[in-house]
Order: structure tokens, then sequence, then C-alpha cells
């Protein structure tokens, strides 16, 4: 599979560091508080996938 039938699937465009592709999607259906205060997906809530950009070619 190619990066951009990937990224198509997803729904989210991916970044590529030396060889490495990642895709990284916040998670806006998880809900964490910690001390009584809310951790929003911008602050680390994100799942994400990687992959060497040669497989994807």
């Amino acid at each position: 599979m190619d990066r951009t039938t990937l990224e198509t699937l997803v729904g989210v465009t991916g970044t590529t560091l030396d060889d490495v592709f990642k895709i990284s999607v916040l998670r806006k259906d998880v809900h964490v508080t910690v001390d009584g205060f809310a951790i929003i997906p911008f602050m680390g809530l994100t799942s994400w996938v990687i992959g060497l950009e040669t497989l994807l070619r």
C-alpha cells in the first residue's frame, strides 16, 4: 500500500522523518482528568502508527 492510499483511508496526513512515516490521530473519545484537571487531546491523547517509508512504496 502506498502512502497516499494509507492517508486517504485514515483521513489524516502523515509525516516523514528520515525513513520513518508516522500518522498520529487525536483521541477525542477518551476523557482523562488528573487531579481534577481535564487533559485535552492536544496535550498528548493520541493514537499513532509508524512504518518505514521504503515499505510504503
